[in-house]
């Protein structure tokens, strides 16, 4: 089951959880990459979600990563999404 998948079925109202889910450095298997990449050369500097519920209530949420992998800061904007 994908961290994704894990979220939806457990926490969907809890965005910040999804967030500590994609800091995940573990490699599944020996063909895959890890979610998260700590490098001070190359690596991820910022995980964002973007979640829209049926009635069409948006939430964007960023956490933004240093050179060493830490967190350094979040953002979070709520929208409204009209069809």
């Amino acid at each position: 089951m994908t961290e994704l998948a894990k979220w939806l079925e457990n926490a969907p109202d809890h965005p910040e959880q999804l967030l500590v889910r994609l800091r995940d450095e573990s490699i599944p298997d020996r063909d895959a990459h890890p979610i998260f990449i700590n490098s001070p050369v190359y690596g991820t500097r910022c995980s964002t979600i973007v979640a829209v519920d049926h009635d069409g209530q948006g939430l964007i949420i960023e956490r933004r990563f240093d050179a060493d992998g830490a967190a350094v800061g979040d953002v979070s904007q709520d929208f409204v999404w009209s069809a």
